[in-house]
């Protein structure tokens, strides 16, 4: 348990610290999906939330490369979505637009929204020109990797709509594009 308390304060301090990811926890893999092993300061101690069934025989067949390789894979697409909506805000239409995927497909806040990213951008450069486009802010996410294949969820803060959510997909081989 020593190493992965080691590896828990490393992460925070390094969150800590600054620039951050949007968050210090480990990850763990598990089977073919990642848990996360949620880090916090609690009392001026380090503080890891392990499962269960996470014991003395699981952390000594850790693997800290599996764990730093998948910590490193997780601020890069907190940081894409975190630009995507920063975009939005400033009313940046080419940076905005600069993160979907040729063929990608934008579902709205009504569930009647289904856009190809050719006519979301029709229908949404009215508002990108006027200087005043949308403003959401990720309050929470979840994200997961597999493969070269990233996709989320994140419950989204908008001063306009109220509480909202998105869910979008990665391609590894650009992680910018959705």
């Amino acid at each position: 348990m020593r190493a992965l308390e080691a590896m828990a304060a490393g992460s925070l301090q390094a969150f800590e610290a600054g620039p951050a990811p949007l968050s210090p926890d480990l990850m763990w893999k598990r089977g073919d999906h990642f848990v996360s092993l949620p880090v916090r300061r609690e009392n001026g101690e380090v503080k890891c939330e392990i499962p269960r069934v996470f014991d003395e025989e699981v952390v000594s067949k850790l693997s800290l490369v599996a764990v730093v390789a998948c910590a490193h894979a997780r601020p890069d697409i907190a940081a894409v979505l975190d630009d995507f909506h920063d975009a939005a805000a400033k009313a940046d239409e080419a940076r905005y637009f600069g993160h979907f995927a040729a063929d990608g497909v934008f579902l709205g806040t009504d569930a009647t929204e289904r856009w190809d990213v050719a006519s979301f951008r029709a229908y949404a450069h009215p508002y990108f020109a006027k200087g005043k486009a949308w403003s959401f802010r990720g309050v929470r996410r979840h994200i997961t990797v597999r493969d070269d294949i990233a996709w989320f969820e994140e419950d989204l803060e908008t001063p306009n709509l109220g509480p909202a959510r998105g869910s979008g997909v990665f391609v590894w081989s650009d992680v910018s594009k959705m």
